[in-house]
């Protein structure tokens, strides 16, 4: 259809309403999709915390192994 061909009220309505009937299918799956991703999210959070904390004890027991002088206490 060209530019300037008219859309006649019947053919609008007939298009609004496959449309409609597009999304209302779609709903469901995009409603899926988005818990999919927040459950990735999620799991993508508890993971970086995980590391995080994992990281953070190294570096506990790391500094408890050593002295100020940064050599090993079993050095001595």
């Amino acid at each position: 259809m060209s530019e300037n061909q008219q859309i006649s009220p019947e053919e609008m309505k007939k298009r609004q309403e496959e449309l409609t009937s597009f999304y209302n299918e779609q709903i469901p799956l995009l409603k899926l999709r988005k818990e999919y991703e927040e459950l990735q999210t999620e799991i993508q959070e508890l993971q970086t915390r995980r590391t995080y904390a994992q990281t953070q004890l190294a570096q506990l027991l790391y500094k408890d192994k050593t002295n100020d002088d940064g050599t090993s206490e079993s050095s001595e």
